[in-house]
């Protein structure tokens, strides 16, 4: 199984219930032209275009993925690279589903929810410890966020 056999497998698995039906018709094929096609690397470069918008995928990497890099190549040439975040299926199935979310208030108890937890996996503070290392003094935080040193 090629990468792109792969990936619009996972594609339709993890986006469409495993129904390929659904992504076909997003594209305007049949079901069995698509499949066919995905799987003898043959789909065409407007539906590869248009694979690439339907998945949110940049067309940079759905064109390659498909067997058309030179293409891929060019269009970037001409009209820089491609501009889509870039996300893994679970990071994107996730934002499709906060996209979703009706209710205001649950989005901002999200993005805070979020946004805690993105500070708290922030690097350490730097500490003094070469400071510590040449005058025998341990680093010591206090409350201010000031260091002070002391005999250890």
């Amino acid at each position: 199984m090629t990468e792109f056999e792969s990936w619009v497998t996972a594609v339709i698995r993890t986006r469409y219930d495993n129904v390929a039906s659904r992504l076909a018709e997003k594209l305007g094929m049949s079901v069995s032209a698509f499949l066919r096609s995905s799987r003898k690397g043959t789909l065409s470069l407007e539906n590869l275009l248009r694979l690439a918008e339907e998945t949110g995928e940049p067309a940079g990497q759905v064109l390659r993925m498909g067997g058309k890099g030179a293409l891929a190549d060019l269009i970037e040439r001409l009209f820089g690279e491609s501009s889509t975040l870039k996300l893994s299926g679970d990071a994107r199935i996730l934002a499709e589903q906060f996209d979703a979310l009706q209710d205001a208030r649950m989005k901002r108890f999200y993005q805070r929810t979020l946004s805690g937890l993105a500070e708290s996996e922030a690097p350490p503070a730097q500490t003094d410890a070469p400071v510590a290392a040449k005058t025998g003094l341990a680093p010591r935080r206090t409350r201010a966020k000031s260091r002070t040193l002391h005999r250890s």
